[in-house]
């Protein structure tokens, strides 16, 4: 029984962001947030939120029952800097390196699974990232600069049981 916590997956995200920039070497210090609506004059840092979120029935509804499945995206963006910042093609070189690494680390962790998160999120079957957006200009206009980095896109599949309720 029970929903799926998105909450939860949103927060982490950003445990695991951390922890994936971290493990490089040299290791890389990072914040993640696990929202969208955040700007800082350091980088790197990551923001997080929602994208689409489908819903299908996983079978007939038999005993009561109906199992659920819900396919969660998540919207990772991870800003490097701003487009004046850095000799040239430095915050490119630093983007090539971090998304790859965090792509890496998200896939080999399926279960989404961290230091601070060591169990497996309830109803997860799997999570993986399916989509990166390569560079991109990001238009924050509140801040008086352009910033650069890029967003990956994170699918994570639950299955869950929603109990009938009948009258």
């Amino acid at each position: 029984m029970g929903t799926v916590d998105l909450v939860e997956l949103l927060a982490r995200c950003a445990a695991m962001q951390v922890e994936a920039l971290a493990a490089l070497s040299p290791s890389v210090t990072c914040d993640a947030v696990a929202r969208y609506w955040h700007v800082q004059e350091s980088w790197p840092y990551w923001t997080n939120r929602l994208g689409a979120i489908a819903l299908e029935g996983a079978d007939g509804g038999e005993w009561g029952e109906q199992l659920e499945q819900l396919d969660a995206t998540v919207i990772m963006r991870l800003v490097v800097g701003h487009v004046t910042s850095g000799y040239r093609g430095e915050r490119e070189g630093e983007l090539a390196r971090w998304a790859s690494q965090a792509i890496d680390w998200f896939n080999a962790r399926p279960r989404l699974t961290s230091a601070t998160y060591p169990a497996r999120m309830t109803h997860l079957l799997a999570a993986r990232v399916t989509n990166c957006r390569g560079l991109v200009v990001f238009g924050d206009t509140g801040i008086g600069a352009q910033q650069i980095g890029t967003e990956l896109e994170l699918a994570a599949r639950f299955v869950y049981a929603l109990e009938t309720v009948t009258g």
